[in-house]
């Protein structure tokens, strides 16, 4: 039986271009638009740091919480799952009104 989770390499949308990383929970100003997660490679595949699949998979995060309206992006983790090829990157979107924050 054949898993696959597989994510073709994802190139950022304009409005993810434009979302700002924090590293730790925005202030006043902002609003919580829930969580969010991106994911690249193959269950069925060994890890391979090489592939790019964080890059691949910070982009499907990304291009997802643009998609939602965020403006910011706190992450909460990242990793390979288990023993398997997928690598994971999640966190929080937040909407931002009344400027950056850091």
């Amino acid at each position: 039986m054949l898993f696959a989770l597989a994510t073709a390499c994802s190139s950022l949308s304009s409005k993810a271009q434009q979302l700002q990383f924090v590293s730790q929970r925005p202030a006043h100003g902002c609003q919580t638009i829930g969580p969010v997660e991106g994911t690249a490679g193959r269950l069925d595949e060994p890890q391979d740091q090489s592939k790019g699949l964080q890059e691949d998979a910070r982009n499907e995060l990304l291009n997802r919480a643009a998609e939602l309206g965020a403006t910011h992006i706190l992450i909460a983790g990242r990793g390979f799952l288990g023993q398997s090829g997928v690598y994971r990157v999640f966190g929080e979107a937040y909407e931002c009104t009344d400027g950056p924050r850091r």
